[in-house]
């Protein structure tokens, strides 16, 4: 059983929903929100 490939997997899925819904956007950069 892979258990740390899994774990960050899982983590990386979180971080970027959580950037998902604050609005985050790559091509802006971190610390801005899609405001236009």
């Amino acid at each position: 059983w892979n258990g740390p490939a899994l774990f960050w997997t899982g983590v990386c899925l979180v971080l970027f929903m959580a950037l998902a819904l604050r609005g985050y956007d790559p091509a802006r950069g971190f610390g801005r929100r899609s405001a236009d």
